[in-house]
């Protein structure tokens, strides 16, 4: 019961809020001008996606655990592809750069680690970062381990420069199971670098 309560409520974190606060933000950048039919057509797409990804919270706790698994490498394509339309659409500067091309080396706890990571950093981008100062988001595999890296510019330079909460349950996760992650921080850059081992 209590795996299924903590696969739910990172769902809800990792994908359905991170979902919710990317809806938030087109609607706040589109707010002093007519929405077009495909900024509303792209609203309802983002609320359409979070219904069903409450529905399948709703089955982790009824320990439902039946669901079907996605294959890895599609999924880590899924969820670039998809980062990539939405920080366009909010109009963010930068580039995302996958070099992986498979991802037998992980365990499939560890993927999904991997897949967690990432929305929860392109979630802070569009929630933290200075649209017209750009980013630059890598991700790749050297000796059979997922490398990460992050640099943006923060967009409230006077903050306490904290880019999401989320990020530091996920150091440890990482830490716990062998691998790394670093974050460095000043008014002008914020950046991210992380090493999730293979198992």
């Amino acid at each position: 019961q209590l795996k299924h309560r903590q696969k739910a409520a990172i769902e809800l974190h990792d994908r359905t809020c991170n979902n919710l606060t990317y809806a938030i933000r087109l609607i706040d950048e589109r707010a002093h001008t007519q929405p077009s039919k495909t900024d509303m057509q792209e609203i309802r797409t983002v609320l359409q996606k979070s219904l069903s990804q409450t529905r399948k919270v709703i089955s982790y706790l009824a320990a439902d655990d039946s669901a079907e698994t996605v294959p890895q490498l599609r999924q880590l394509d899924s969820i670039i592809s998809e980062a990539r339309h939405r920080l366009g659409q909010l109009s963010f500067q930068g580039e995302i750069i996958n070099s992986i091309t498979d991802l037998q080396c992980l365990s499939e706890e560890n993927g999904e680690l991997l897949f967690d990571i990432l929305n929860e950093l392109f979630s802070n981008i569009i929630k933290h970062a200075e649209l017209s100062e750009g980013y630059v988001l890598t991700v790749g595999i050297e000796d059979d381990a997922v490398h990460i890296a992050l640099i943006d510019t923060p967009a409230n330079r006077d903050a306490d420069l904290v880019h999401g909460s989320g990020l530091a349950r996920y150091g440890r996760l990482i830490e716990d199971r062998g691998g790394h992650m670093e974050i460095t921080k000043s008014p002008e850059e914020w950046a991210l670098s992380a090493t999730i081992p293979p198992a």
